[in-house]
């Protein structure tokens, strides 16, 4: 059965306390505030707590190496009935190499520096001339990542 990620921006906290919080404290108030819900059952809460980020185009399997390996050894779900996680550096940077070598052709056949963002950052900039709808996608989760709203669940 396949996996993918699907994005949520979190309603539980404006963007103005987003500002002033560590992405620490945010994910420790969501864990707290929803340590006896489960979201993947309980829809009606999801959908006033989280809001489904409307993606045109980008898909990303759970089961790609660098995201599984995160998945197992560095993200701390919400709680034990729960599938959705925030956001962390060590999974962006994972989702943006998996954007780069699935939707980025690279002409001279070298080897993808994850721990360049340089090269990360100027791959990314060619997704817009080359692929324009997932340049989209791209940006809208970019956007809510920087502002600490941005979560995962795993379907």
């Amino acid at each position: 059965m396949s996996q993918e990620l699907y994005f949520y921006k979190q309603k539980i906290l404006k963007d103005n306390a987003a500002k002033i919080l560590s992405e620490e404290e945010i994910y420790e108030a969501v864990k707290v505030l929803l340590a006896k819900r489960n979201l993947d059952n309980e829809s009606s809460v999801r959908d006033r707590l989280f809001q489904e980020v409307e993606l045109e185009s980008l898909q990303i399997s759970a089961y790609s190496p660098e995201i599984e390996t995160l998945l197992e050894k560095d993200i701390q779900f919400i709680n034990p009935q729960s599938r959705f996680f925030m956001m962390n550096k060590n999974m962006w940077i994972a989702i943006k190499f998996y954007i780069i070598s699935h939707y980025i052709k690279v002409n001279d056949g070298s080897k993808l520096d994850t721990e360049n963002s340089n090269e990360i950052d100027h791959l990314i900039k060619k997704l817009k001339q080359q692929n324009p709808e997932i340049s989209h996608d791209y940006s809208k989760l970019n956007k809510l990542y920087n502002q600490k709203m941005l979560f995962i669940n795993i379907q």
